[in-house]
């Protein structure tokens, strides 16, 4: 992984996860839903993370019974997004994820708790992102094209 991606990832601290939702009966659909897919909707939530270098994993923290953290369990196949916050085109700096979801290990969770001590105090439990792939876009650098990781497996 790009030396600038691994920064970026270190630098930032919250994330955008995206998983699957089946399209269920008592999910509500609306007219403009209906041509889009009759199998799945997408549901994000927003989660502190830690980056495990070492691993190329994202670290959060959630409680199970939580919608975001339900899905991601039933379809580990998951998208993250981070970027900053700018509303200047030359300052974007953000990164898209496709990423593996499962339980954090013990140095997982010590990394996070390294980070955000304060999550000590709270419920929920440990899960890692694993980076299956990564685009990041730096417009401070004006790099015509962007930087990609892959996962070698």
């Amino acid at each position: 992984m790009h030396q600038a991606i691994r920064d970026f990832l270190h630098s930032q601290h919250v994330m955008s996860l995206s998983v699957l939702q089946p399209h269920t009966e008592s999910t509500p659909q609306t007219t403009q839903d209906s041509h889009i897919s009759q199998s799945f909707y997408i549901h994000s939530a927003n989660c502190f993370y830690a980056f495990d270098v070492t691993q190329y994993a994202l670290i959060c923290k959630s409680e199970p019974h939580t919608l975001h953290i339900q899905l991601a369990t039933q379809y580990p196949n998951v998208s993250v997004t981070i970027a900053t916050n700018t509303l200047k085109i030359a300052k974007i700096k953000g990164v898209q994820i496709r990423a593996y979801f499962s339980t954090a290990t013990q140095e997982q969770q010590d990394i996070y708790y390294a980070r955000f001590p304060f999550a000590r105090l709270g419920n929920g439990e440990m899960y890692a992102l694993h980076i299956l792939y990564a685009k990041y876009t730096d417009n401070t650098l004006m790099l015509s094209k962007k930087l990609e990781f892959h996962k070698h497996t």
